[in-house]
Protein backbone atom coordinates (compact mmCIF):
# COMPACT_ATOMS: atom_id res chain seq x y z
CA UNK A 1 0.00 0.00 0.00
CA UNK A 2 1.37 3.45 -0.70
CA UNK A 3 1.81 6.01 1.99
CA UNK A 4 -0.41 8.08 0.51
CA UNK A 5 -2.60 7.13 -2.67
CA UNK A 6 -2.70 10.12 -5.38
CA UNK A 7 -5.75 9.41 -8.15
CA UNK A 8 -4.48 9.93 -11.37
CA UNK A 9 -7.02 12.95 -12.04
CA UNK A 10 -5.41 14.68 -9.60
CA UNK A 11 -2.26 14.90 -11.68
CA UNK A 12 -3.87 15.14 -15.10
CA UNK A 13 -5.04 18.28 -12.68
CA UNK A 14 -1.15 19.36 -11.75
CA UNK A 15 0.82 17.93 -14.22
CA UNK A 16 3.92 19.76 -12.43
CA UNK A 17 3.27 17.97 -8.93
CA UNK A 18 5.99 15.88 -7.46
CA UNK A 19 5.01 14.54 -4.04
CA UNK A 20 7.10 13.39 -1.64
CA UNK A 21 6.09 11.56 0.78
CA UNK A 22 7.07 9.29 3.94
CA UNK A 23 6.58 7.82 7.50
CA UNK A 24 9.25 8.03 10.01
CA UNK A 25 9.12 7.03 13.71
CA UNK A 26 9.91 9.88 16.46
CA UNK A 27 12.08 10.01 19.48
CA UNK A 28 13.58 12.63 21.39
CA UNK A 29 13.03 15.37 19.68
CA UNK A 30 16.75 17.57 19.98
CA UNK A 31 14.87 20.99 21.23
CA UNK A 32 18.26 22.99 21.45
CA UNK A 33 19.34 22.26 17.93
CA UNK A 34 15.77 22.55 16.31
CA UNK A 35 15.00 26.43 17.99
CA UNK A 36 18.99 26.75 16.08
CA UNK A 37 17.46 25.61 12.84
CA UNK A 38 14.24 27.27 13.09
CA UNK A 39 15.72 30.49 13.49
CA UNK A 40 18.63 30.04 11.05
CA UNK A 41 16.09 28.76 8.09
CA UNK A 42 13.90 31.76 9.00
CA UNK A 43 16.38 34.11 8.67
CA UNK A 44 17.84 32.47 5.36
CA UNK A 45 14.02 32.80 4.00
CA UNK A 46 13.51 36.73 5.54
CA UNK A 47 16.74 37.51 3.37
CA UNK A 48 15.72 35.73 0.31
CA UNK A 49 12.33 37.99 0.43
CA UNK A 50 14.40 41.11 1.25
CA UNK A 51 15.58 40.59 -2.72
CA UNK A 52 12.30 39.31 -4.35
CA UNK A 53 9.34 40.63 -2.21
CA UNK A 54 7.04 37.84 -0.82
CA UNK A 55 4.80 37.02 -3.91
CA UNK A 56 7.99 37.19 -6.16
CA UNK A 57 9.86 34.40 -4.35
CA UNK A 58 10.60 32.05 -6.85
CA UNK A 59 9.40 29.19 -4.95
CA UNK A 60 6.42 31.13 -4.01
CA UNK A 61 5.43 32.48 -7.77
CA UNK A 62 5.72 28.26 -8.59
CA UNK A 63 3.18 27.66 -5.80
CA UNK A 64 0.91 30.03 -6.78
CA UNK A 65 1.12 29.21 -10.45
CA UNK A 66 0.05 25.55 -9.98
CA UNK A 67 -3.05 25.98 -7.83
CA UNK A 68 -4.07 29.16 -9.78
CA UNK A 69 -3.74 26.39 -12.98
CA UNK A 70 -5.61 24.19 -10.67
CA UNK A 71 -8.31 26.48 -10.62
CA UNK A 72 -8.32 27.20 -7.01
CA UNK A 73 -8.58 30.69 -6.40
CA UNK A 74 -5.71 31.85 -4.84
CA UNK A 75 -7.53 34.85 -3.10
CA UNK A 76 -10.03 32.98 -1.71
CA UNK A 77 -8.49 29.49 -0.66
CA UNK A 78 -4.48 30.91 -0.39
CA UNK A 79 -2.16 28.20 -0.17
CA UNK A 80 -0.70 28.22 3.69
CA UNK A 81 2.90 28.60 2.83
CA UNK A 82 2.07 31.74 1.51
CA UNK A 83 1.45 32.77 5.03
CA UNK A 84 4.73 31.58 6.17
CA UNK A 85 5.94 33.92 3.60
CA UNK A 86 4.19 36.81 4.79
CA UNK A 87 5.08 35.76 8.51
CA UNK A 88 8.72 35.28 7.34
CA UNK A 89 8.46 38.98 5.93
CA UNK A 90 7.20 40.72 9.04
CA UNK A 91 8.55 39.32 12.16
CA UNK A 92 12.21 38.93 13.23
CA UNK A 93 11.39 35.87 15.49
CA UNK A 94 9.74 32.76 14.04
CA UNK A 95 6.42 31.66 15.83
CA UNK A 96 6.71 28.35 17.73
CA UNK A 97 4.41 25.30 18.25
CA UNK A 98 5.93 22.66 19.67
CA UNK A 99 9.48 20.90 18.60
CA UNK A 100 8.28 18.64 15.98
CA UNK A 101 5.95 21.13 13.85
CA UNK A 102 9.01 23.53 14.61
CA UNK A 103 11.21 21.05 12.69
CA UNK A 104 8.40 21.45 10.05
CA UNK A 105 8.53 25.12 9.84
CA UNK A 106 12.16 25.09 9.90
CA UNK A 107 11.93 22.60 6.13
CA UNK A 108 9.45 25.14 4.96
CA UNK A 109 11.44 27.60 5.42
CA UNK A 110 14.84 26.26 4.51
CA UNK A 111 13.35 24.90 0.99
CA UNK A 112 11.09 27.92 0.15
CA UNK A 113 7.82 24.88 -0.48
CA UNK A 114 5.33 23.52 1.72
CA UNK A 115 5.79 21.00 4.11
CA UNK A 116 3.42 19.14 6.18
CA UNK A 117 2.65 16.25 8.26
CA UNK A 118 0.20 13.69 10.05
CA UNK A 119 -0.01 12.08 13.76
CA UNK A 120 -0.63 8.55 12.17
CA UNK A 121 -2.35 7.40 15.46
CA UNK A 122 -4.90 10.14 14.93
CA UNK A 123 -5.64 9.09 10.99
CA UNK A 124 -7.72 6.47 10.12
CA UNK A 125 -6.92 3.60 7.02
CA UNK A 126 -5.39 5.07 3.70
CA UNK A 127 -4.36 9.00 2.86
CA UNK A 128 -5.68 9.70 -0.44
CA UNK A 129 -5.22 13.18 -2.26
CA UNK A 130 -8.42 13.01 -4.50
CA UNK A 131 -11.67 15.39 -5.38
CA UNK A 132 -14.03 15.48 -2.73
CA UNK A 133 -17.41 14.55 -3.93
CA UNK A 134 -18.73 17.71 -2.23
CA UNK A 135 -20.50 18.34 1.31
CA UNK A 136 -17.79 16.62 3.03
CA UNK A 137 -17.69 17.44 6.78
CA UNK A 138 -13.97 19.19 7.94
CA UNK A 139 -13.01 20.56 10.73
CA UNK A 140 -10.46 22.81 10.54
CA UNK A 141 -7.35 23.11 12.59
CA UNK A 142 -7.80 24.66 16.28
CA UNK A 143 -11.40 24.97 15.27
CA UNK A 144 -14.96 24.26 16.62
CA UNK A 145 -16.79 24.94 13.46
CA UNK A 146 -17.65 22.13 10.86
CA UNK A 147 -16.97 23.41 7.34
CA UNK A 148 -18.43 21.54 4.19
CA UNK A 149 -16.04 20.55 1.16
CA UNK A 150 -17.13 22.08 -2.66
CA UNK A 151 -17.52 19.06 -5.22
CA UNK A 152 -14.58 18.60 -6.94
CA UNK A 153 -12.17 20.21 -4.57
CA UNK A 154 -9.00 18.80 -4.25
CA UNK A 155 -8.47 17.75 -1.10
CA UNK A 156 -5.96 14.90 1.16
CA UNK A 157 -8.42 12.67 3.11
CA UNK A 158 -8.02 9.40 5.09
CA UNK A 159 -10.91 7.03 5.07
CA UNK A 160 -13.05 8.62 7.43
CA UNK A 161 -12.31 12.64 6.78
CA UNK A 162 -10.55 15.22 5.05
CA UNK A 163 -7.48 16.25 6.55
CA UNK A 164 -7.34 19.36 4.21
CA UNK A 165 -8.97 21.56 1.72
CA UNK A 166 -7.98 22.33 -1.30
CA UNK A 167 -4.89 21.03 -1.92
CA UNK A 168 -2.93 23.15 0.30
CA UNK A 169 -5.08 25.62 1.75
CA UNK A 170 -6.76 24.52 5.50
CA UNK A 171 -5.46 21.65 7.20
CA UNK A 172 -7.95 19.56 9.63
CA UNK A 173 -7.92 19.08 13.05
CA UNK A 174 -7.61 15.74 12.75
CA UNK A 175 -4.95 13.96 12.34
CA UNK A 176 -2.43 16.98 13.92
CA UNK A 177 0.62 17.13 15.78
CA UNK A 178 1.19 17.19 19.07
CA UNK A 179 4.66 17.20 21.40
CA UNK A 180 3.85 13.63 21.98
CA UNK A 181 3.23 12.56 18.55
CA UNK A 182 5.49 9.21 17.87
CA UNK A 183 4.84 8.01 13.98
CA UNK A 184 4.25 10.59 11.17
CA UNK A 185 3.20 10.42 7.51
CA UNK A 186 4.96 13.48 6.24
CA UNK A 187 4.42 15.10 2.68
CA UNK A 188 5.77 17.87 0.66
CA UNK A 189 4.65 19.34 -2.55
CA UNK A 190 7.43 19.71 -5.12
CA UNK A 191 7.52 20.80 -8.75
CA UNK A 192 8.62 19.65 -11.84
CA UNK A 193 9.59 23.40 -12.62
CA UNK A 194 12.23 23.32 -9.93
CA UNK A 195 14.68 20.99 -11.99
CA UNK A 196 15.79 17.65 -10.95
CA UNK A 197 18.75 18.68 -9.26
CA UNK A 198 16.67 20.75 -6.70
CA UNK A 199 13.52 18.39 -6.22
CA UNK A 200 16.55 15.85 -5.27
CA UNK A 201 18.13 17.96 -2.80
CA UNK A 202 15.14 19.19 -1.18
CA UNK A 203 14.21 15.21 -0.75
CA UNK A 204 17.60 14.70 0.74
CA UNK A 205 17.79 17.58 2.96
CA UNK A 206 13.97 16.47 4.54
CA UNK A 207 15.26 13.21 5.45
CA UNK A 208 18.64 14.83 6.47
CA UNK A 209 16.38 16.90 8.84
CA UNK A 210 14.32 14.76 10.21
CA UNK A 211 16.83 12.08 11.28
CA UNK A 212 19.14 14.34 13.00
CA UNK A 213 16.59 17.03 14.80
CA UNK A 214 13.82 14.57 15.48
CA UNK A 215 16.03 11.37 15.86
CA UNK A 216 13.45 9.73 13.25
CA UNK A 217 13.87 5.82 12.79
CA UNK A 218 12.53 3.94 10.19
CA UNK A 219 11.90 6.41 7.98
CA UNK A 220 10.77 5.45 4.63
CA UNK A 221 9.72 7.62 1.34
CA UNK A 222 8.62 7.50 -2.21
CA UNK A 223 7.70 9.99 -4.92
CA UNK A 224 4.77 10.27 -6.73
CA UNK A 225 4.44 12.08 -9.81
CA UNK A 226 3.23 11.90 -13.55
Amino acid sequence: MNIISVKPKVLEKIPNLILFVGRANIQNPDEEQISVYLKTSWEKLAAEIKLAQPNKHPRLEMMLSTVKKADISTSKYPPSIESVFKRVEKKDEPFRVNPIVDVFTGITCELGASFGAYDVDRIDGQINLRFSKGNEEFLPINSTTTELTNENEIVYADDQNVLERNFVWKQANKGKINQNTSSIIFFCELFTDMGVAAVDEAKVTIVKRLKTLLNATEVETETISN
